[in-house]
């Protein structure tokens, strides 16, 4: 059981689609510890049916969470749910993407990447209206995902990714 609570206390969670159940509801807390999960990461978080759902995803689940939005209003929800959320490509759309599944599915390699390459900015955006023209957001960068778990963040921002790893 220590070993958990030390795992919680410095681990990152990454949770997708109808996955933020579990964040959202269970992983606020390591049983009898008062510790928060520190940084889940919601990977395109679940739309039809979830968006409002007491247990999605959202910036209460740990000391910090990101959202990285792929397909938004589809498979994921559009909403803003995290500390920081990302909208790569407008977030409901990805390039070399011709289906919802994929670009749903597009998150985990978004972030993957992410974790390995460490080069993904995003600029914060004024508005949610913003984030389908990145151009229009001109506040300051954060980079999305990655492995950095002592990151902090808030807002909204939008960047533009390739249509193929590393993105």
């Amino acid at each position: 059981m220590k070993l958990l609570v030390v795992l919680a206390a410095v681990t990152a969670l990454c949770a997708g689609s109808a996955i933020p159940v579990v964040p959202g509801d269970n992983s606020h807390y390591v049983e009898g510890e008062s510790r928060y999960i520190w940084m889940p990461d919601g990977l395109d978080p679940a739309g039809p049916q979830w968006g409002l759902n007491a247990v999605a995803l959202n910036r209460n689940d740990g000391q910090y969470v990101e959202a990285i939005h792929t397909n938004g209003g589809r498979y994921g929800i559009f909403d803003r749910s995290a500390d920081a959320d990302f909208y790569p490509n407008g977030g409901r759309r990805q390039p070399g993407c011709w289906t919802n599944v994929c670009s749903h599915g597009r998150a985990f390699e978004i972030f993957a990447s992410t974790v390995r390459y460490n080069h993904l900015n995003g600029r914060a955006c004024s508005n949610i209206n913003q984030v389908s023209n990145p151009n229009q957001c001109t506040g300051a960068t954060l980079r999305m995902g990655n492995a950095v778990v002592n990151k902090r963040g808030s807002g909204i921002f939008a960047l533009t990714t390739r249509n193929s790893a590393p993105f």
